[in-house]
């Protein structure tokens, strides 16, 4: 099974429930937070069977007033405060991603089996179109589906919005309205997955 590195642009990706967000945002974060940690744990442990990817690493990039947000400090959650605009730091992060997966050399039977996928989660098309080629768009409903099915008795009952990436189709399950779309190469739902 292919990993998957995630890169979480939280203020979209909190933006995408109406939740009340818009009255605390730093406690909105804290929440888009908890489930990357949660997310991050089971990838720890090697628990959640029932999970839609293998996500082996997340930054997660908070800007304006959810830099309050309270980080987990989990293994494998790296929150990342934007200086200036999220987006860009969000570019920035990706870029280096690609970078560091270029120079690591591979050491099982493939690189397809071994270097992880870089998944940017974002539903602003403005974002998606400048990120580097090698990175995949996902939209927020992909990482709502990812958090409910590592949560104890998860469901893939999504309600966040989202859509299709740009660049491929999604890496895990669609709306649960919508079903299953497996992108090549990708394992099926009933593999061992995180």
């Amino acid at each position: 099974m292919r990993p998957v590195v995630v890169v979480l642009d939280v203020a979209n990706v909190m933006g995408s429930r109406p939740d009340g967000w818009w009255r605390d945002r730093a406690g909105a974060a804290s929440r888009v937070l908890a489930g990357a940690a949660e997310v991050c744990a089971h990838a720890e442990s090697g628990r959640g069977d029932a999970a839609i990817v293998m996500v082996v690493a997340v930054a997660a990039v908070v800007e304006g007033a959810a830099r309050g947000a309270t980080d987990p400090g989990v293994a494998g959650l790296d929150v990342v405060a934007a200086p200036g605009s999220g987006d860009d730091t969000i570019v920035e992060v990706a870029r280096r991603c690609v970078e560091r997966l270029a120079d690591a050399v591979p050491t099982g039977p493939s690189p397809d089996e071994v270097a992880p996928r870089i998944v940017v989660v974002t539903a602003d098309r403005g974002l998606r179109d400048r990120l580097p080629v090698e990175v995949q768009a996902v939209g927020p409903r992909w990482w709502w589906d990812v958090v409910e099915k590592t949560e104890p008795g998860g469901t893939s009952a999504s309600r966040g919005e989202g859509g299709a990436p740009d660049r491929e189709a999604p890496l895990g399950a669609k709306a649960a309205r919508g079903g299953f779309r497996w992108s090549p190469g990708l394992p099926r739902p009933d593999a061992r997955q995180v």
